[in-house]
């Protein structure tokens, strides 16, 4: 049998690396475990944006121009940096305690982001090099650019060291467009996932380890722990279900140790499980609403179940290891499952080190202790819904609305990137136009009052002029609502009815806020000759006529016929 030499398309094969299943901040925070893992105690993100103008579009549109995560760390000498950029780089590279697992990380995960890799590296403040891979370059042979750091480069790397005498800059350029949501998206979910994927290093908890400051965007990320274990009040710490007022944190299952491997007895996991407040309970107590105990405790659909740590980062969120389902009963359940690395193998952790399928004897031992715990969250949360009142339950519209305010950060921000990159001229027509539309249409104390309470940009009124059956409303720190006419025919005789019906209620104010967030962002764009007040005299008009034909097709047609669909 002959033996043949194989060829490799590297283009096609970084192409491929791109594709296995990395989110963008979820590549972001793997390119930043290598910071972590190789001792930085300070580093920074940056999402760099500019502004191009779409075939066939009307106006430009923000995109994202590069990605830069900045460090302090040990830095790279040439072989490290080969070794780096080199495909499935060398294990003696990785110590038992490192982050990294197979070599491909920041390839993979760069090349999900942009088409262009750039590393600027130095181990001692004094020599500065760097390697930079293009795919659009790349063919057969696997080739990249490899030499000193221009001055400009140093000059801004030691600027961001400011006294340490090593660090790394990786540059991620060529974005892949298509595939990433807009930059106030990206830096949101990282702002808010980091906090708890590196609990620990954040928080200086680490052992041997200084405690790691991360940067994104300027905003300065604290630490954040799922299963909030310091609010546990001492020796009176443990769920009883029937006696526990759903104002605090208490366990459900102190730590302990699981084998996860049969033939790797050493190969241990710890699990500890916690109850979080019960916000209703806590917004009637008064101490704070119940929306500022969903935002304080993280609590919501998305975030109740196991939190997998690998070597104290987290690789799996609210994961339901095939035990904890879907079930709003258990909200305020919090599991963590640590494991180390000596574990990958047994535990089978895939190569985005963000997924894991338990072991048949880790399976075996956990899995009667998370059912009990999970018949005890459900009961605990069960029993505090009984007891407080029908009003402070939540609802569709409670749940769309803490979603619809989350989002609208994400938007807030994409509109102030959009302003930053405008240019000067723009950015005053902008601000002027915006701060007109905010002064013309003001919240009432009481709209204020629901938005900071409850989250309620969405609000259901009793009535709206000319029978409108939505309308806009601003909020200098609080941001725009929409108001909703409840005496339109459409909510009269057709929403209230079905309104037990939690998918077309939250589909419906989404809708509403997506229109009423439309007009807004309308009206302030600069590209318009007309002016704001005739503008919002047009589309007042608009909604007039709306309100009425829905209004009167409604009438026509019957709401026993939308209802029943004609039946």
């Amino acid at each position: 049998m002959e033996k043949r030499q194989g060829r490799v398309n590297a283009g096609r094969l970084f192409e491929a690396l791109g594709k296995i299943g990395y989110s963008p901040d979820s590549a972001i925070l793997d390119i930043v475990d290598n910071s972590v893992a190789y001792g930085a105690t300070k580093i920074q993100v940056e999402v760099k944006g500019r502004k191009i103008k779409l075939e066939g579009a009307k106006r430009e549109k923000t995109v994202v121009e590069s990605f830069i995560i900045k460090d302090n760390a040990v830095g790279m000498d040439e072989s490290s940096l080969d070794n780096a950029i080199g495909l499935g780089s060398n294990a003696s590279h990785y110590d038992d305690k490192t982050l990294s697992k197979f070599g491909l990380g920041l390839k993979s995960a760069s090349s999900s982001l942009g088409k262009k890799l750039t590393v600027i590296t130095t181990t001692d403040g004094v020599h500065f090099i760097k390697g930079c891979v293009d795919q659009d370059l790349l063919g057969d042979e696997y080739e990249y650019d490899f030499g000193p750091a221009t001055d400009d480069e140093v000059s801004e790397m030691k600027t961001f060291l400011q006294g340490s005498t090593s660090g790394t800059f990786v540059i991620i350029e060529k974005p892949r467009l298509d595939s990433l949501p807009s930059i106030g998206e990206i830096l949101t979910k990282l702002k808010d996932k980091s906090g708890v994927i590196f609990y620990y290093y954040l928080t200086g908890k680490v052992p041997d380890r200084k405690k790691v400051t991360l940067m994104i965007d300027d905003h300065t990320v604290e630490g954040f722990d799922p299963l909030h274990i310091d609010e546990i009040q001492g020796n009176d710490g443990d769920l009883n279900e029937s006696t526990w007022d759903g104002m605090s944190v208490k366990w459900i299952t102190r730590p302990q140790k699981i084998q996860v491997s049969e033939e790797h007895p050493e190969c241990l996991a710890t699990v500890e499980i916690t109850q979080l407040p019960h916000p209703p309970s806590v917004g009637k107590s008064g101490l704070m609403t119940a929306a500022q105990c969903r935002d304080k405790f993280m609590i919501g659909a998305g975030n109740y179940g196991i939190y997998v740590y690998r070597n104290y980062r987290l690789i799996s969120w609210a994961a339901s290891l095939d035990v904890v389902q879907q079930d709003q009963d258990l909200y305020s359940f919090r599991g963590r499952l640590f494991i180390n690395s000596d574990s990958d193998d047994v535990l089978n952790i895939d190569v985005t080190k963000s997924r894991i399928q338990l072991s048949d004897l880790a399976k075996s031992q956990l899995t009667p202790s998370l059912s009990e715990a999970k018949r005890k969250s459900i009961s605990a949360w069960k029993i505090r819904s009984r007891v407080v009142d029908d009003l402070t339950k939540g609802t569709p519209h409670t749940d769309i609305n803490d979603a619809i305010d989350k989002v609208d950060t994400q938007l807030i921000k994409d509109e102030q990137i959009d302003e930053d990159l405008s240019s000067p001229s723009e950015k005053v027509a902008i601000r002027e136009r915006k701060k007109k539309l905010e002064e013309s249409k003001p919240t009432t104390p009481e709209e204020t009052k629901k938005v900071e309470e409850g989250n309620e940009k969405v609000q259901y009124v009793d009535s709206l002029d000319n029978n409108q059956l939505w309308q806009r409303a601003h909020d200098p720190k609080l941001g725009m609502i929409v108001r909703v006419n409840r005496s339109h025919r459409l909510i009269r005789e057709v929403v209230d009815i079905q309104s037990n019906n939690a998918t077309l209620i939250k589909l419906l104010d989404t809708m509403f806020f997506g229109m009423a967030k439309g007009e807004y962002r309308f009206l302030y764009s600069s590209e318009h000759n007309i002016s704001v007040d005739k503008m919002e005299g047009i589309l007042d008009d608009y909604r007039e006529y709306v309100g009425s034909e829905l209004s009167d097709l409604i009438k026509r047609i019957g709401a026993k016929n939308i209802l029943n669909g004609g039946n």
